[in-house]
């Protein structure tokens, strides 16, 4: 009853009271990947040929480019959340593909966010993307150092005409944040600084031709390193093949080398270094279909797995099947399948999930032997469209964030005052629903909701999915009042989640609930000259410093303005 609430309470509120729209300001042919992360799915490229109305189908995106505000998010906002560049919609006869924007807020924050777009030739270009956001403020009732940055640069190039196309990523990424959710108090005070420096950065390449059975490959190297000298780097190679019999049937055939090789000075307790390597080879055949009614794909997931020196490696089958059905033959579809997944677990990308993870994890795949789900998609009206699905599947190693056990040391070094995660791997059997609603409600209104409930079967050595909320929900909304002034909301909800708290390897454990919480942010820009734009951002509007971390409290009501400078680069 509460979860039905908090939702439709959710859901009014935005839709009586803000509003916002996307501007087009046209289409060029400038990829745009925001925020770095440097990933060959984020690039646009031309993808092999699939039915039609398979629901998994990648349909090659006409790229237009918006240009966008600038974000101050909580210290911690969900994915579906996520105080993003807030997008600006004024109508223009001069299209400016490029911009510079500064802005400054309560909580002592900065930020400065520019992106530059260069046409090389009518068929390549070249942008360079920099970001960067900091606040030196303290959270209240808070004793410990507080204050964070986050710095990213990524430069792009694409090349491609009607035989071939490919293009390139290059990023880097800088996090400066502190471990302040000290549980206990008698640690303090604490004489040092307990700050963490995350230095990330990769190169994401891709390569594809439109006339042969050989259709490309993806590329990509990521790495990360820290202040405790832990390291990472991660490799990634997908050559993709694809035979056409005729227009309505396919096969298709996608290989997948993935290698992980990481270490960690200490071991969270002991002194012992931590080496992880992880190699998996695998491969993705497919046969597509479709017709007036139906289209399908049958296929099959097969992976060799081989983790660290040690031990023999393991062979991984899953399942890729789908059917979908244009039930009434106007869109209204229908579809159903189950697949599986085996994924690389690395901690780069889990320290962008909880960056009070210790360098010192476990780090191992999680294997999806089978995903069974039903839904159904389609559109309300032109240009609005929807996702209902309901899905059961079994997870075996689904990596879950729990708190680091108590120590009785002498000397602790900056992770180990009861204020920092481990990661912790369980097998469960997942189940639940989630649904999109996504689209145009007119050309000043649009308009993103989603939601997700789900529930959890735990296998019998496993304990509690610590730190997953059962229940999610957020909504988006644009509106533009008249052609230079936009207003924009962003609000979510995340629910209840379990935590232990941090004690002695010997003693009980001990759980705690962690409250749900709802998170309520405001845009705002206005255009007074062609070339110039004034925003204010309001974030975490109702003050409230909530926690999504056990002892992490958030910054509470945040105000940030500034200005914006639109160019073109000839």
């Amino acid at each position: 009853m509460k979860r039905t609430y908090i939702l439709s309470l959710s859901f009014f509120f935005c839709i009586s009271a803000t509003y916002a729209q996307n501007d087009k300001l046209g289409t060029i042919s400038v990829d745009i990947v925001k925020p770095y992360t440097p990933t060959i799915a984020d690039v646009q490229k031309s993808v092999e040929e699939t039915p039609k109305k398979d629901s998994v189908t990648i349909t090659k995106k006409k790229i237009t480019y918006t240009i966008h505000s600038v974000p101050v998010a909580s210290t911690f906002v969900p994915e579906k959340g996520k105080a993003v560049r807030v997008n600006t919609a004024q109508q223009r006869d001069t299209l400016y593909h490029s911009y510079l924007a500064l802005g400054a807020g309560n909580y002592t924050s900065f930020l400065a966010d520019a992106f530059v777009a260069v046409p090389l030739s009518a068929s390549s270009d070249f942008s360079v993307d920099l970001q960067h956001h900091s606040s030196q403020g303290k959270i209240k009732e808070v004793p410990l150092d507080t204050d964070f940055a986050n710095t990213q640069a990524q430069a792009a190039y694409r090349y491609g005409n009607s035989q071939y196309q490919l293009g390139a990523i290059a990023g880097i990424n800088h996090r400066f944040l502190h471990w302040y959710g000290v549980e206990d108090k008698s640690f303090l005070s604490i004489e040092n600084s307990l700050k963490q420096n995350y230095l990330s950065g990769g190169l994401s390449a891709y390569f594809s031709l439109n006339n042969s059975i050989f259709k490309g490959a993806d590329f990509s190297v990521q790495g990360i390193k820290d202040d405790f000298s832990s390291g990472e780097t991660h490799l990634q190679l997908k050559p993709s093949f694809l035979w056409n019999f005729n227009e309505q049937q396919a096969v298709k055939a996608r290989l997948d080398l993935d290698y992980l090789q990481g270490s960690f000075a200490n071991g969270f307790s002991v002194s012992d270094k931590i080496d992880y390597k992880v190699a998996l080879l695998g491969i993705k055949p497919a046969y597509q279909f479709s017709n007036e009614l139906f289209s399908g794909r049958l296929g099959l997931g097969a992976y060799y797995l081989k983790q660290n020196s040690a031990g023999s490696g393991a062979f991984k089958l899953f399942p890729d099947l789908e059917l979908a059905y244009d039930a009434l033959g106007d869109g209204l579809i229908i579809y159903g399948g189950i697949t599986g997944d085996l994924k690389q677990v690395t901690y780069r990308e889990k320290t962008l999930e909880n960056p009070y993870l210790s360098p010192n994890q476990n780090i191992q795949p999680t294997y999806t032997p089978y995903h069974i789900f039903l839904g159904i998609k389609g559109a309300l009206t032109q240009g609005f469209s929807y996702d209902v699905n309901v899905f059961y599947d079994r997870v075996e190693g689904l990596p879950l964030f729990q708190a680091n056990e108590k120590l009785s040391l002498t000397q602790y070094k900056t992770y180990q005052y009861d204020n920092t995660y481990k990661l912790l791997y369980q097998d469960v059997m997942r189940y639940g629903i989630q649904a999109n609603l996504l689209g145009k409600i007119s050309d000043q209104f649009t308009l993103d909701f989603s939601l997700q409930a789900m529930d959890f079967s735990m296998d019998k050595n496993a304990e509690q999915p610590w730190n997953i909320p059962s229940f999610t929900t957020g909504l988006t909304a644009y509106y533009q009042l008249i052609p230079n002034w936009n207003i924009g909301t962003t609000l979510f909800y995340v629910g209840e989640r379990k935590d232990l708290k941090h004690t002695l390897a010997t003693s009980p454990k001990e759980e705690v609930t962690l409250k749900g919480f709802f998170d309520l942010n405001f845009s705002t820009d206005y255009t007074f000259l062609k070339r110039w734009t004034v925003f204010v951002n309001f974030n975490n509007v109702t003050g409230k410093h909530y926690e999504r971390w056990t002892n992490y409290p958030v910054q509470g009501f945040q105000v940030l303005g500034g200005l914006k400078y639109r160019f073109n680069v000839k």
